[in-house]
């Protein structure tokens, strides 16, 4: 049986706590979102039909956005899916193409609600295969966090690159103390920034930076063997996107995010493809993501047939590290998610390309060596 085959789209849809209509600005399309608390808002016409979405993701990409546009002029036209479609499909699609949540429409394509990564994972605790499963078996390892005293620009750029909406804090003694949101970062220092203008008018001296422990919230943490079924609970508690790894000193050693628990809903088969997600470059070309799909299919064709399980996701961050004068220091980080478990490696050159070809090199020697372990035990 599929894991999720008891399960109905009925089960896991929620009502959108907002809705933009037709010939609304994007500035009062943007406001509804920040009263709400939201980052994704569905767009309907005067009968209540879907005709677009708003996503706070891809607002921020924008790099040139007028407050005037109208939301028809700026919203996406993402997949929706009827009431009556599997679960597994919704899965596929929202993983497919990265959505946060996907709209869920009637035979007139009349908005009913939404299928969100929070409904959507709040059945994972009911599924024992998954809800037993150990943190560490998930979690993405050595983390990218911020300090407490860092500036709250550094944790926004640093969630842009990753791709994602809220980033670990780290008190001065290196163990946890919380997570920053980038709309509560954005908000902060927009605030800073006018104040700064007013205090320049005015004379004033004004403080140069907020920092992240500042607007730092609380964040959901466990321990490397606490089950996942806790890991989402804890998730939920605390509205939280991800869930901290921590050791016996309260240091991050692991990030469980939505997308990693969405990516163990995807029901494998053999044939299926990889969905493959890049994040942190710099340069958004498509000779660029050509040229990296291009080095991966290799690695990817020969870890299918290596096993052991079925490849469902691989996941790949560069990261600059630092600068001599023009040139860049990457570090790549790639994890492989398979139907028995999460696989990381690391490495760092000059050359980006370089640093990925030796990162997919040492996942591969991890995975055949626990493979030929394993063979020897039996």
């Amino acid at each position: 049986m599929a894991l999720l085959d008891r399960f109905s789209i009925q089960d896991v849809v929620v009502k959108p706590k907002a809705v933009a209509e037709i010939g609304q600005s994007l500035s009062e399309a943007i406001a509804l979102m920040a009263r709400q608390g939201i980052r994704e808002l569905p767009v309907v016409d005067g009968r209540g039909k879907l005709v677009g979405y708003l996503s706070y993701k891809t607002l921020l990409r924008r790099r040139s956005l007028a407050p005037t546009a109208k939301v028809e002029n700026v919203m996406l036209s993402p997949p929706r899916v009827r009431e009556d479609e599997p679960l597994t499909r919704v899965v596929e699609l929202m993983v497919e193409n990265g959505l946060r949540a996907i709209p869920v429409v009637d035979r007139r394509g009349r908005l009913l609600g939404l299928v969100t990564r929070e409904s959507l994972i709040s059945v994972l605790p009911s599924i024992k295969p998954l809800a037993e499963k150990a943190a560490a078996e998930v979690m993405t390892e050595n983390p990218i966090y911020v300090s407490e005293h860092d500036p709250v620009v550094r944790a926004i750029e640093l969630m842009q690159r990753l791709g994602e909406l809220t980033i670990p804090v780290v008190k001065e003694s290196g163990s946890l103390l919380g997570q920053v949101r980038i709309d509560d970062a954005a908000r902060a220092l927009w605030r800073e920034r006018e104040r700064q203008t007013m205090g320049e008018v005015s004379g004033e001296s004004v403080s140069p930076k907020v920092t992240c422990g500042s607007v730092a919230v609380p964040v959901a943490s466990c321990r490397p063997e606490d089950p996942l079924g806790r890991v989402v609970e804890l998730m939920q508690r605390f509205s939280s996107d991800i869930c901290v790894v921590v050791d016996e000193d309260e240091r991050p050693v692991g990030v469980i995010a939505t997308s990693d628990l969405m990516d163990l809903l995807v029901e494998p088969h053999e044939g299926r493809r990889v969905y493959v997600t890049i994040t942190g470059l710099h340069i958004e070309h498509p000779t660029v993501y050509d040229e990296i799909y291009r080095r991966l299919q290799p690695f990817i064709t020969r870890l299918g047939k290596m096993g052991p399980g079925i490849p469902t996701s691989l996941s790949v961050h560069f990261e600059a590290t630092r600068k001599s004068g023009t040139e860049a220091f990457y570090e790549v980080r790639v994890k492989l998610v398979t139907t028995k478990g999460v696989y990381t490696a690391r490495s760092s050159d000059w050359n980006p390309m370089i640093a990925l070809k030796e990162a997919m090199e040492i996942l591969e020697d991890r995975i055949r060596r626990e493979k030929k372990g394993k063979s020897r035990a039996s």
